[in-house]
């Protein structure tokens, strides 16, 4: 990844404006979700309107910014990829080292797959990694300063997370080598019969057949990581519910302090969870990463 990220560097404006966009979304996430319990334990406490009023006031305006970063990040995001993409595949034009002798509409088809997933892979990913990072630590810390059971439990779902990745990781890779390929070779193959006078029925079938058969193990890896993650994930809320509830019921701790604990770890475990598909998406990427080298080299 290293010797393209220069491609990237050379709008570096963009990059500058989608760190800072991130950081700030990430700030509001976390203030929205502590102004939700405060509001809980407010209207608990309440005996007039007035009494929440500042709290509904602040977050409405939270809301209100939320919305309007998502909407530049729409404006964005897909113009900056467009043009990272453009930026690649013109390298690799340049470069005059691609082979001739392929099949022309397969290689342009790999090409544009393998840039697309290069460049979707960096920017939905670099500043949200490190802003992820801050995230976690700053919402562990609210969350074992607000109940330290809970706080306990995220600590044993990491190790576990990370067990999860590594059993994963290297079928993932070989397997999107695999259906990467075979969907470049199918798209070829197809293209090559549009160019004939008389289709070749039993070809393309044979084709066709060949790339859903990877496609259809590609699917079942990826479905088997998501399966365990909603196991987890499922299993650890009942226990954090289960303490939680308990607490409240011993008057350790509120409704809404409550409320801010579980959605600050529910987020903590979102975020792990990114980390994990951040794993399984730099197998995929890094198939293409070596399909991209294969051509340059």
């Amino acid at each position: 990844m290293k010797k393209y990220i220069n491609i990237f560097l050379k709008r570096k404006l963009i990059l500058i404006i989608i760190f800072f966009m991130t950081i700030i979304t990430s700030l509001l996430g976390i203030i929205s979700t502590y102004f939700n319990g405060i509001f809980i334990d407010g209207l608990v406490e309440a005996t007039h309107i007035s009494d929440i009023y500042v709290v509904l006031v602040l977050f409405f305006i939270i809301v209100i910014l939320g919305i309007i970063f998502k909407f530049l990040f729409s404006l964005i995001i897909p113009q900056a990829k467009e043009k990272y993409i453009y930026d690649f595949k013109l390298q690799i034009l340049n470069s005059k080292k691609y082979p001739h002798k392929e099949n022309i509409p397969y290689l342009s088809k790999r090409i544009d797959e393998d840039t697309r997933q290069i460049t979707n892979f960096f920017i939905d990913n670099f500043s949200i990694a490190l802003v992820k990072v801050l995230e976690v630590i700053i919402v562990s810390f609210l969350v074992f300063s607000i109940n330290w059971q809970i706080g306990i439990i995220m600590l044993i779902v990491c190790p576990i997370y990370f067990g999860l990745y590594t059993v994963f990781k290297k079928p993932i890779f070989n397997i999107s080598m695999i259906f990467r390929e075979k969907s470049a070779r199918f798209f070829g193959d197809y293209a090559t019969e549009l160019e004939k006078e008389f289709l070749e029925d039993s070809f393309i079938k044979s084709s066709f057949a060949s790339y859903l058969k990877k496609y259809r193990n590609y699917i079942l890896i990826s479905s088997g990581l998501s399966s365990s993650q909603g196991l987890i994930v499922g299993l650890v809320q009942v226990i954090v519910f289960f303490i939680g509830g308990i607490s409240v019921i011993n008057g350790y701790t509120t409704i809404g302090l409550l409320s801010i604990t579980t959605m600050y770890f529910n987020q903590v475990i979102s975020n792990i969870t990114y980390y994990l598909d951040l794993g399984r998406k730099w197998q995929v990427t890094s198939v293409s990463i070596k399909r991209i080298d294969e051509i340059l080299n």
